[in-house]
């Protein structure tokens, strides 16, 4: 997942450089995939990312996936 995001950020910065824009100044976000955080999560802060969403649908709203990317995030 991780080499995705690093290919994008690529593109992304090469569109930043022909309109003179700094790559720093973009949050890269990226939706959570549903691997245990602890074993993706690196890999998206290596490649860039600085905002994770994580995707809810209902009726039946399960948070236990939030609640790991929470976890996760709090132990950084």
């Amino acid at each position: 997942m991780g080499e995705a995001l690093k290919r994008k950020k690529g593109i992304l910065a090469e569109h930043c450089a022909a309109v003179g824009r700094d790559l720093a100044e973009i949050e890269l976000s990226v939706g959570t995939p549903s691997a245990d955080p602890a074993e993706a999560g690196p890999a998206l802060v290596e490649a860039g990312a600085t905002l994770f969403t994580v995707g809810l649908g209902g009726p039946d709203y399960d948070l236990g996936q939030l609640k790991k990317w929470l976890a996760w995030r709090d132990e950084q």
